[in-house]
């Protein structure tokens, strides 16, 4: 699926908020999960397997193991463009907890 420059930025703004607020990610996605598939959900089908992650994360889940596991979720992606989006959120929120570090 070739992905428009919309569908790009709204797909970053879903994997920020994956990345970032898993908890929220969960709430917001409780919809979802309901439906069969998703199949009708447009460009969030290119993201389902790292929704389905975010449907079984536990408050309990150590940051680390969480972002562990979208890696190795990413890697499996079959969208170039899509696994450049979640990689690219992931080293910018590298980068930004790093800078927060520094100042602390």
């Amino acid at each position: 699926m070739n992905l428009s420059l919309k569908e790009k930025q709204q797909l970053r703004s879903v994997i920020e908020l994956i990345v970032q607020n898993p908890e929220l990610a969960k709430k917001l996605f409780v919809d979802i999960k309901t439906k069969s598939s998703t199949q009708k959900l447009g460009a969030l089908e290119e993201i389902a397997p790292l929704i389905r992650l975010v449907y079984n994360y536990e408050s309990s889940t150590t940051k680390s193991n969480y972002i562990h596991s979208i890696k190795n979720i990413t890697d499996t992606l079959t969208n170039n463009d899509v696994k450049k989006l979640v990689f690219s959120t992931l080293n910018a929120q590298e980068i930004n907890s790093r800078n927060l570090s520094a100042h602390l």
